[in-house]
């Protein structure tokens, strides 16, 4: 029961980090329409600039919050806003491109800053102090703090959407902001408020984290995409189904640390829970719930048959050249180019017919190479075609999920 308890605590601290990563990501996305895939990465950069203030400048730990928390993210949440504010008159794939190139381009520019060679850690808060004596089990002073903090931000947060002005501006955006606009609200200032305070919280977020994890700039913002599947239990819009969620995504991750067994097959399953959770959450919900209200379709240009058979031409010409030109380890380098064009190509009937922009397609090549060596490591014929009737498979279980949600991603 000891133990159970512990892994209870943990995975409830993990929780209060989600949670109020999560909230952020539910608010910027009710009044602005934008699902900002770069939420996790502007808590990545939060957390490595609180590193600097105070590890690589030596700043005391409160001026060094306070400096981060009450001005850097908010001129960071404002350079978010002026930054996707164009995507208010485009269509939901436009939007998408933006915060994922958003996303990219953070992690790079982290890399650049912190030199991602070098390793970093952050020490927990009030590490000095002696844990908590709660009888049965314990409690560090960090993750009291963490959980202490998810509580001030709900009960903040339902402050401010309930009981202000600039709260019940920012609810009415939600559903028209034309209207409002006609009421004599200001949708513009709800928006920035919405920004600021969505990456003040992904901020906190990525503050509290840190220290539990290595400050690496790709690890730290995917890491937090598991606060999404709390947002998407709370389907973009509840606050707090969005913490319930985040309850059930931090305990599970740690009683799977916990009490999974341990052989050849499970090690990598609690990693995958959040994403499996979150792939059952969108099956579990019915067609429309994740609709952005300001949706817009725009035609996309279709590929003709010309075209595109000229394009393969060109591509096979191209690759006999470098076949008789290229000497056996240049053919290696430049063959994966090949391979790429392929997963590629596989876009075409997915953006070019149907309008959707997939994340997955490198992860369904990936399911492809790995059954291609399982079935064929001598190079058989016949396991290439098992690798893709695999891949075929899984992203058939992805084309439900994604049929059942609307939108111009998946």
């Amino acid at each position: 029961m000891e133990q159970f308890l512990a892994f209870g605590i943990v995975g409830l601290s993990t929780a209060a980090i989600y949670a109020v990563i999560g909230s952020g990501l539910v608010l910027t996305y009710t009044t602005t329409g934008v699902f900002n895939f770069a939420h996790g990465a502007a808590g990545m950069i939060s957390a490595f600039v609180y590193w600097q203030m105070t590890i690589g400048w030596g700043w005391p730990v409160p001026i060094a919050v306070v400096a981060v928390l009450l001005v850097f993210a908010p001129l960071f949440g404002l350079v978010f806003g002026k930054a996707l504010a164009p995507t208010q008159g485009l269509g939901d794939a436009e939007k998408l491109v933006m915060t994922i190139a958003l996303l990219s381009g953070l992690i790079v520019l982290a890399r650049w800053v912190w030199d991602p060679n070098k390793s970093r850690s952050l020490p927990r808060f009030f590490a000095d102090k002696s844990s908590i004596d709660l009888g049965v089990v314990t409690i560090t002073w960090h993750q009291a703090l963490t959980m202490g903090v998810a509580v001030v931000v709900a009960v903040a947060l339902r402050i401010l959407l309930f009981r202000t002005r600039t709260g019940a501006e920012m609810r009415a955006t939600v559903d028209d902001r034309a209207l409002v606009g006609l009421t004599g609200a200001d949708p513009g200032r709800a928006n920035r408020v919405a920004w600021i305070l969505g990456i003040e919280l992904a901020a906190v977020g990525g503050i509290l984290i840190a220290p539990t994890v290595a400050l690496d700039a790709a690890q730290l913002s995917l890491l937090i995409v598991s606060a999404y599947t709390a947002a998407i239990f709370g389907r973009l819009r509840n606050l707090p189904m969005t913490f319930a969620g985040a309850v059930v995504v931090g305990l599970m991750e740690s009683y799977l640390t916990g009490y999974l067994p341990q052989n050849e097959y499970l090690p990598g399953l609690r990693l995958a829970a959040p994403a499996l959770l979150l792939f059952l959450a969108l099956l579990m919900f019915p067609h429309g719930r994740l609709r952005g209200r300001d949706r817009k379709l725009k035609p996309v240009p279709l590929p003709t048959i010309n075209g595109s058979m000229a394009f393969a031409a060109t591509i096979v010409v191209f690759g006999l050249f470098l076949a008789t030109m290229l000497g056996e380890a240049d053919l290696i380098t430049y063959g994966a180019m090949f391979a790429w064009g392929v997963i590629a190509l596989s876009y075409v009937p997915l953006l070019g017919f149907a309008g959707q922009i997939s994340l997955c397609q490198l992860s369904l090549a990936g399911v492809g190479a790995v059954a291609y060596s399982h079935l064929g490591p001598d190079g058989q014929w016949w396991a290439l075609l098992a690798a893709v009737a695999h891949a075929g498979g899984v992203g058939a279980v992805v084309a439900i999920t994604a049929l059942r949600v609307s939108g111009g991603f998946k």
